[in-house]
């Protein structure tokens, strides 16, 4: 038996496929967290009229260099479909 503490809940659980499952789950709820957290950044970046950038992006949405440029270039990618 293994607990576990998600998004401040703490979990208990019996079997190996339970945690896997356990760890999916804390995954996408993080991985979601920081989307949002990118998008308001780029939203108040964009209000502002300053140049986007990762650095930026990362600074005012509190997450990594890495995680901002990957996602910036995903929507950069996105809007170039677009257009």
């Amino acid at each position: 038996m293994k607990r576990f503490s998600i998004a401040g809940i703490t979990i208990t659980v019996e079997s190996k496929e339970e945690r896997k499952e356990i760890a999916r789950k804390a995954s996408r709820i993080k991985e979601e967290r920081t989307k949002e957290k990118f998008k308001k950044a780029l939203e108040i970046i964009k209000q502002s009229g300053e140049k986007v950038t990762a650095y930026r992006i990362a600074k005012i949405g509190n997450i990594s260099y890495n995680t901002a440029r990957k996602y910036l270039e995903e929507t950069q990618k996105l809007e170039e479909i677009k257009e």
